[in-house]
């Protein structure tokens, strides 16, 4: 009969020199079931969220032990992974061969390789301050056009207390030799580029967070809504999506921020805030902000109102992406 294993995860050991045969060294340990010395085929433990406030960033105090029959150990071997990160495009090569004005607007016409299929076109213009509604249609021939989208809206605003740009184009994917981008104003836009890609879906799994109080606070002196969201643990976050109830155009900037302790003074009780991302807050898309992933059970997310009334923020939705362990138990 082949000998049974009693595999453990053990993490965070207390001391720097680990005696294998020394459990009670370890701070943190899950037993993990169901493998047997026959078991040669890989197997993919996904680390529970309250293991991340225990470990180290790099994940260098994790192990796994096996325990024989005889109480003999031995370290199995491992890797951790995690999904990657975002949605791969591909730039297109283009010519911009027309750019005419006609009595309602201006027109831009993109010669593309043949059979080259497309769904993103980002614009610069050197126009700072703008707000129109944009029309991409599509031909193999110049003489017949077909609507891509219509009444896209991109605009631009910059002044004293705002500067804010959405000008990038998304659409199904489409394929034609020929993109014609019309934009309606008696002003030249000034089209300085374009980037036109094509951006691969990748379906990307986010674990979501419940969250342990959500609060909304309005500072009134400093002109700013105030989020505080607390989680129930120390986790990996790197997702934040923010519901707002109001429909009216608003434009405002946005800071995501979480506690660390102060490196100056690591026994300080108290903690200052860092900075995990800067953005835009806006009625013009879906406000789903990612960044690079931070480790924490808290989240100040700061919304600066300036002059205008403070938003209706209905809900906040935080997650992360999940890391695997991957382990081969062979005798």
């Amino acid at each position: 009969m082949k000998a049974k294993f009693k595999i453990l995860i053990l993490l965070v050991s207390l001391f720097a020199q680990i005696a294998f045969g020394q459990f009670e060294n370890y701070g943190f340990r899950r037993e993990i079931g169901g493998v047997t010395s026959a078991s040669e085929a890989w197997h993919k433990i996904v680390l529970p969220d309250e293991t991340f406030g225990k470990v180290a960033m790099d994940f260098s105090d994790v192990k796994i032990i096996g325990v024989k029959e005889n109480n003999e150990t031995v370290e199995v071997p491992f890797f951790i992974r995690q999904q990657a990160a975002g949605e791969p495009e591909k730039e297109i090569k283009f010519q911009i061969i027309n750019r005419t004005q006609k009595s309602d607007g201006f027109y831009f016409t993109f010669e593309l390789p043949r059979d080259t299929p497309i769904n993103q076109i980002e614009l610069e213009f050197g126009n700072p301050n703008f707000d129109w509604k944009a029309r991409l249609e599509g031909s193999q021939n110049q003489i017949e056009w077909f609507t891509v989208i219509d009444d896209y809206r991109i605009l631009s605003i910059n002044n004293d207390l705002t500067d804010y740009a959405f000008t990038t184009l998304n659409f199904p994917n489409a394929k034609f030799r020929y993109f014609r981008l019309f934009i309606p104003t008696a002003d030249n836009p000034d089209l300085i580029s374009a980037k036109i890609t094509e951006r691969q879906k990748v379906e990307m799994f986010y674990k979501p967070y419940q969250t342990k109080s959500f609060a909304v606070r309005d500072n009134k002196k400093l002109k700013q809504t105030v989020i505080d969201v607390e989680l129930p643990t120390f986790v990996p976050v790197s997702f934040v999506k923010i519901n707002v109830r109001d429909t009216f155009d608003f434009y405002r900037p946005l800071h995501i921020k979480y506690p660390v302790k102060n490196p100056a003074n690591p026994q300080d009780a108290r903690q200052i805030l860092n900075l995990a991302s800067s953005n835009t807050l806006s009625s013009l898309k879906t406000n789903e902000f990612r960044f690079n992933e931070v480790r924490t059970d808290r989240l100040q997310i700061i919304i600066e109102n300036r002059d205008n009334q403070p938003l209706t923020v209905d809900s906040i939705e935080v997650k992360g992406k999940p890391y695997e362990l991957i382990a081969r138990f062979t005798p």
